[in-house]
């Protein structure tokens, strides 16, 4: 449930969680020192997976008072759903269930410094947790790294490639197994394609197959992106021409550039990467004095977000506003932000760096000659 964004909608919009559903959980906690109450929240997997970029995802909660080692409580939601035990002070238990599972969530440790927990009673809950047992410690080491200053990023990609090494391991071990669409919708390997296509027997059954299904796809229009990319940037290839308007309402063409270096930015308000490469793109753009411009396209926004970033970020060069129809992103190849491109003055394309990296500043000195 790592990618649950809720809210509550009520502090007791379900009765008193007693046994009265087709299903429930059996919570068993160790004698003494017992949490005086419990807070079990549910959101749709359906909800979580189809909801927008920052959207939030309506949730139900109740609160549950322990008066003993061990209490129940009912599966509510009428689908597949993610819950929450909150016991507080950190100490939190997440399982994905379904109308009619009859669950037992075993507490070995109820110290927030140490809280441990098993669910049984399910294909799903059991293979997830030994999912879980497999990939948290991997993901735990690289939010570790995140949060530590001064951290080097080529680390982080070390523990990525381990995450998706372990995850992919997985999922060749147990192509039928019901949590392995829930390993694949959190995989970035190269082999994402062909892991898809080994899923089989529960795979298909599980909560996460649509999900993805629908990265299977995303996929494969990346690759088929990054393979255009790599034949723009041959040096052979004419940069696609377009013509946008800036922010005086009067269009720009990218071919009336002609005759000097251009990097492209195609960047948007809401891409975070986008606005931490702004300082080093300006301070390029200074030190270049004229022998290069920045063409700042703006993309996946409304014309007023754009143009209260434009002067938020006071950026000094050409900046234009790409319509969603444009059709320019697919003539560039465009899967991600930021994507800088490079087009010498001959107007050929001879550089497409995507994201924010700092190598891109040695290539583009370097093609320039400097």
């Amino acid at each position: 449930m790592k990618n649950l964004k809720t809210f509550f909608v009520g502090a007791s919009l379900l009765t008193a969680f007693g046994v009265y559903a087709d299903g429930s959980v059996k919570v068993e906690l160790p004698a003494g020192n017992l949490p005086s109450e419990a807070i079990v929240t549910y959101s749709k997997i359906s909800d979580v997976l189809n909801a927008r970029r920052g959207q939030e995802v309506e949730s139900w909660s109740d609160t549950i008072a322990i008066a003993g080692p061990s209490f129940s409580f009912a599966i509510e939601a009428p689908e597949w759903a993610g819950y929450e035990v909150d016991f507080g002070e950190g100490r939190k238990a997440e399982f994905f269930a379904r109308p009619g599972d009859m669950l037992t969530m075993s507490v070995t440790e109820v110290a927030p410094q140490g809280f441990t927990y098993r669910m049984t009673g399910s294909e799903m809950v059991e293979q997830a947790a030994a999912l879980d047992e497999l990939l948290n410690p991997i993901l735990t080491e690289y939010m570790v790294l995140r949060n530590t200053p001064g951290a080097d990023p080529a680390q982080g990609e070390v523990i990525i490639d381990r995450y998706n090494a372990a995850a992919e391991g997985y999922m060749r071990s147990n192509p039928g197994s019901i949590a392995a669409p829930y390993a694949l919708v959190n995989y970035d390997g190269d082999n994402y394609p062909e892991l898809f296509a080994m899923l089989t027997g529960n795979a298909l059954q599980s909560p996460f197959y649509g999900a993805a299904e629908k990265k299977n796809e995303r996929v494969k229009v990346a690759m088929e992106k990054e393979k255009l990319q790599k034949e723009l940037q041959s040096g052979s290839v004419d940069a696609p021409d377009f013509t946008l308007k800036n922010l005086n309402g009067e269009p720009v063409s990218l071919s009336s550039l002609r005759g000097k270096f251009v990097v492209i930015d195609f960047w948007g308000s809401w891409c975070i990467w986008c606005i931490k490469g702004f300082p080093a793109l300006k301070e390029a753009y200074a030190d270049g004095k004229g022998g290069f411009e920045v063409l700042g396209v703006d993309c996946q926004d409304t014309e007023e977000k754009w143009r209260a970033a434009v002067a938020k970020y006071e950026l000094p060069w050409l900046n234009v506003y790409n319509p969603q129809d444009s059709g320019i992103l697919d003539k560039y190849g465009v899967s991600g932000f930021p994507t800088k491109v490079i087009v010498n003055p001959e107007g050929k394309i001879v550089n497409i760096t995507v994201g924010e990296d700092p190598a891109f500043f040695d290539t583009l000195n370097r093609l320039m000659g400097k």
